[in-house]
Parts: C-alpha cells; sequence; structure tokens
C-alpha cells in the first residue's frame, strides 16, 4: 500500500537525500512526500530502543506502509553477525514494529566476500525473512534478483530484473 516511508539511515544518509530529491524532480513532484529520514542509529537488539522507535515513529506522523533499514550491521551496534542469535534478535524486533505499526519492514544488508554472493553472517537471518533479492549493480545498470540466492516465503517466485540508473539533479 502506499504511505509514508521511514528510512533509517544509518549509512549514506546524505546520499538517501540527494536520492529523494531526484526521484522527486524526475516525476515533477513539487509537494511535500512522506518520507522521513532518521539519521540516529536504532540497535534493533535492543528492546528499549525499539520501543522507543516504536513511539516516536506514531508520535511524528501518520503511520507508515514501509520502515526501511539501511544497514543491517549498523542497526545491530556491531553484534557479530555470524551469531544466529543476533539474527534472531534483529528478525523479531522487525517483526514487532511490523505488527504493531502494521507496515512492511525492508532490511538492507550486504554480500559475503565469497564467490556465492550470499549475504553474510547467520543463515538464520535468511531463515527468519519471508523475502530476499540479491540485487546487483554493473556500471549503470542494477539487477534485482539472480535466480538462486533470491527467497520468496507465502508468495510466488519472481522473475529477475534489470533496470538503467538514469543521473537526475544530483543523483541518480
Amino acid at each position: 500500500r502506499q504511505g509514508r516511508v521511514i528510512y533509517l539511515a544509518t549509512e549514506g544518509f546524505y546520499g538517501a537525500a540527494l536520492r529523494k530529491r531526484a526521484w522527486k524532480e524526475s516525476r515533477g513532484i513539487t509537494a511535500p512526500v512522506q518520507v522521513d529520514f532518521i539519521k540516529r542509529s536504532v540497535n534493533l537488539l535492543n528492546l528499549d530502543e525499539v520501543e522507543v522507535l516504536d513511539d516516536s515513529i506514531r508520535n511524528t506522523g501518520p503511520v507508515p506502509a514501509l520502515i526501511i533499514g539501511d544497514t543491517y550491521n549498523l542497526l545491530t551496534n556491531g553484534a557479530n553477525e555470524n551469531y544466529a542469535t543476533t539474527a534472531s534478535g534483529v528478525i523479531a524486533s522487525c517483526r514487532e514494529l511490523n505488527r504493531s505499526l502494521g507496515c512492511a519492514f525492508l532490511l538492507l544488508h550486504h554480500p559475503g566476500h565469497d564467490e556465492t554472493g550470499r549475504e553474510r553472517g547467520s543463515s538464520a537471518l535468511r531463515a527468519g525473512a519471508d523475502f530476499m533479492a540479491h540485487i546487483t549493480r554493473k556500471g549503470m545498470s542494477v539487477t534485482v534478483g539472480d535466480g538462486k540466492l533470491d527467497k520468496t516465503k507465502d508468495c510466488s517466485p519472481f522473475k529477475p530484473f534489470t533496470r538503467r540508473l538514469m543521473p537526475f539533479g544530483d543523483s541518480l
């Protein structure tokens, strides 16, 4: 559903604001849009911080349709992402915000360092996720999905697709 977006921008905050402005300009949107950037890190492994985030979101505008967490590692306050307890704790917090606010939670994470491209850390993250898409960029092309690292739960698999990035304003 369309609606407010909360972007937990622990990485690349200033670039995110430029991308928002470029997106609005490319579509001729002059009115404010409901995308709020939070540049303070929230530790998703700390239930008190998750509750403060929930309350803050409720007190600053309409309930969001989507929360974006950028990135998994920075939202764990440096916890070891190889531990299943780290992944399970993060998944539990994302699900609690999903349940409490009735919104989707998109968590961005980096691929590993090996040739498989699989995400870093514990396999408990993959086990707990409802949907995963492997995203790659080559030059000005971005491909979403690769047919082998993607995961869909309770829905049909999706066909990978590629889009060309277009420079606009100060961003893409």
